[in-house]
């Protein structure tokens, strides 16, 4: 017998919230409960979150940073009291992922919606052909190989691109999207970590400036051997660009790349090889859902939330791009068949790091997205060539001290 209730959710307009909105009449034909689901764009989603104080939104996908300053701010719903014992939910799961999706201060306030982290995909035909050897040998008295360090990414990204090397079967070495904030971000941590540091050690405001310039220095270098335009691409427009064969690798999270195995899109099928990113410190990616506090529909709004985080829809949703992190999902060789790197993306996460915004000194939560866009428009102005490497480090203390340190 048909419910009473309506429940409104808040989605990413990514493959993961296309998928589940797809379905959502499987939800409403299964409960009775109707549903409207409503897709946004990655940046304005957290201030559409911020707005829905009123109930608005009865459910909302989160980026896994923005949890906290949510459970902080008492936006979030503790799930535990509708879950009760979560420990077989836990279990169904591999290593520490649930907890990283759904755990704040040991307690469940979200639970995993879609699973990603970044790996490195690269054009293997290219890097077996002999004259690209030969060519790599003759530049720079080493053997041509899949990068492991970010020096020897730029090396092999300039070998790619035909302004530099006339016979390149490619017009780039790299896609690249550094668009403010979170592409840049999310382009410059890696960099950042694989100097071993982190770039913020709560004392300081940047930890090891020289090698936060450096890094950033070799991200600049970077954009020489990728599309004029990439300075200002989104993840889609990345993916798009290496899909259609017109470079030889990319750095991408493992949600953005399906496109690959199209065969209506994609050029590139059955040439493509992936790898831990350079440094081996790829940056944890992916989205929860939980229920808003201020919801009035708290009880439909569990049962969407079940059923989106549901193994039952786990399967479905995968092959739309949509991966929930369970064991059985993690260990299916249909998913293998489809998506190559499908094993790679587990193996990875272990090593994996969060964007996370440290409180202050006297213990405020920052936002996550205020130091992200702190970082990402000082990186977005050194790429586009606005001011120094060195400047925007500088800057990028000056503003993040004004925040921690004061």
């Amino acid at each position: 017998k048909p419910r009473q209730g309506r429940v409104r959710v808040l989605l990413p307009n990514n493959h993961a919230g296309r998928a589940v909105k797809y379905l959502c009449n499987d939800f409403t034909r299964s409960t009775g409960i109707g549903v409207q689901a409503d897709l946004i764009n990655y940046r304005g989603m957290l201030d559409e979150i911020w707005r829905s104080s009123d109930g608005k939104y009865d459910v909302f996908a989160l980026d896994v940073p923005w949890v906290k300053e949510l459970v902080v701010e008492g936006c979030l719903e503790l799930l535990e009291d509708y879950i009760g014992d979560a420990s077989q939910l836990r279990e169904r799961f591999p290593g520490q992922i649930f907890d990283a999706y759904s755990l704040m201060n040991g307690r469940v306030w979200t639970l995993p919606f879609s699973f990603t982290t970044q790996l490195l995909f690269y054009r293997k035909d290219l890097f077996e052909k002999l004259k690209n050897q030969r060519l790599y040998f003759e530049w720079y008295k080493e053997e041509l190989r899949v990068p492991t360090t970010w020096e020897e990414y730029n090396k092999v990204a300039r070998l790619f691109t035909r302004k530099f090397n006339p016979d390149s079967d490619t017009l780039y070495g790299t896609s690249l999207s550094g668009r403010v904030p979170t592409g840049a971000t999310s382009e410059y941590l890696p960099r950042i970590w694989a100097q071993g540091i982190d770039l913020f050690n709560g004392e300081t405001a940047i930890n090891d400036r020289e090698k936060a310039v450096y890094a950033l220095e070799n991200y600049i270098e970077c954009y020489d051997y990728a599309h004029p335009d990439a300075p200002d691409w989104w993840w889609d427009d990345e993916a798009m660009d290496f899909c259609q064969g017109n470079s030889a690798m990319m750095v991408q999270y493992s949600d953005q790349v399906t496109i690959l195995r199209d065969r209506n899109i994609s050029r590139v099928v059955g040439k493509v090889g992936y790898d831990v990113v350079p440094g081996n410190a790829s940056l944890f990616g992916g989205w929860s859902i939980g229920m808003n506090s201020h919801s009035k529909e708290k009880a439909a709004a569990y049962e969407f939330i079940k059923w989106a985080a549901s193994e039952r829809m786990s399967v479905g949703t995968a092959v739309l791009g949509r991966i929930i992190p369970y064991t059985s999902i993690c260990d299916s060789t249909e998913l293998l068949n489809l998506y190559p790197w499908h094993k790679e993306t587990f193996e990875v996460f272990q090593d994996a790091k969060k964007r996370f915004a440290p409180n202050t000194a006297d213990g405020r939560c920052i936002s996550e997205n205020v130091f992200e866009k702190i970082i990402g428009s000082t990186v977005n102005e050194a790429i586009t060539k606005k001011c120094t490497g060195k400047e925007a480090v500088d800057r990028m203390d000056t503003e993040i001290g004004k925040i921690y340190l004061r």
